[in-house]
Parts: C-alpha cells; structure tokens; sequence
C-alpha cells in the first residue's frame, strides 16, 4: 500500500480527479514518469456483508427442497416453483430434478450451487429454468467437484448472475465443475 499525506491547507475536490497524476521514478532508475490517476470506487461500508459471493447456504429455506443426509442428495420436489431471492446450495450433496420440475427465477433471483446437479427431464417433459419476469440472474456451479448430468432441460430468459459487484458473463455457468449435457437449450 502507498499512502499520500495531503497538506493541511489542500481542499479537496471532485473536478480536481480528471486531471490527478502521480509522478514517480522506479527503484534503480532515474527517469521519472507521471501517470493520471486510475480512480477505483471507494470500498462500501458493507461490502463483506453484502458480496453476495460470500453468503451463506440457504437452501434449507426452500420448501420445495428435500434433503436426504443419508445419501447426501437434495431432491427438488416436482411442480413449479418460483425463487423470489437467490438460492444457494451447499457443498457436499447432489442435487437431484426429475422431469415435471419447473423453476421460475424472479426478482433478480439466481441458483448458485456448490454441488453437481442430476437435472434429468425427458423428451415430453423437459426440466425448465426460467425468468417470467426477465430478471432471473441464471445459474452457477462452483468447485462442485463430481460431474454434473442435464438432460432435457430448458434454460430461458435468463441473464448473467451479477450481485453487488461481483458477475460472471453467461447466465449458465460451470466453474471448476464438469458438466454433460444433453439434449439442453439454451433460450
């Protein structure tokens, strides 16, 4: 970290950032050069409370969730099911839908899972994960460790997950989790 002492005199103003530089000389080198400053955001005062990517576990919050700690599986209970606020899955299961299961992502709702998912559907009744209202933020997989299995499921209207700052750019989204799709749209 480098620290600037300002003297007591200096006022600080905001049109005074477009033309801020530091100047400085790199140690063993005796050219000096100057820089405009690059201005990062100044850090919230509940930004680790709020980063989304460190909030705990929830899904045992979800009624149309099942757990199963005998076989370390999450059921998904067929129907529809609407996640209003983002669901996050703990490490450790398998989390397990079956054809006839619908999930619908509102109000900037997202799925993030650090368990492998078993998403089977079939062919006359797929397995859907969907925003009705366009703000579903999608789903992530991270460091979910086995492979996960999709088949037969409906991603739509879906947008990439973006929380307080921290996103990533696909609205469905793998990460250090392998994956096998088949028979998946992506809409």
């Amino acid at each position: 970290p480098v620290h600037f002492t300002a003297p007591q005199w200096f006022v600080w103003s905001d049109s005074m950032l477009a033309e801020m530089q530091v100047n400085f000389k790199i140690l063993g080198t005796s050219v000096y050069r100057n820089e405009n400053v690059f201005l990062w955001p100044r850090e919230r005062e509940n930004f680790l409370s709020d980063d989304f990517i460190r909030k705990d576990p929830n899904a045992t919050e979800f009624d149309f969730l099942v757990f199963d700690d005998s076989v370390a599986k999450i059921y998904i209970k067929p129907g529809t099911w609407t996640l209003d606020r983002s669901l996050i899955i703990p490490p450790g299961y398998e989390v397990v839908a079956r054809a006839g299961t619908t999930l619908d992502l509102r109000n900037d709702a997202l799925l993030m899972s650090y368990s492998p998912f078993d998403f089977r559907g079939d062919e006359d009744s797929p397995i859907l994960v969907h925003s009705s209202d366009t703000t579903g933020q999608g789903v992530i997989v991270l460091n979910a460790g086995d492979q996960s299995v999709l088949k037969y499921v409906i991603f739509d209207n879906l947008s990439n997950p973006a929380q307080n700052g921290w996103s990533v750019t696909s609205a469905v989204s793998f990460y250090e989790s392998p994956a096998y799709f088949s028979y998946c749209q992506f809409v």
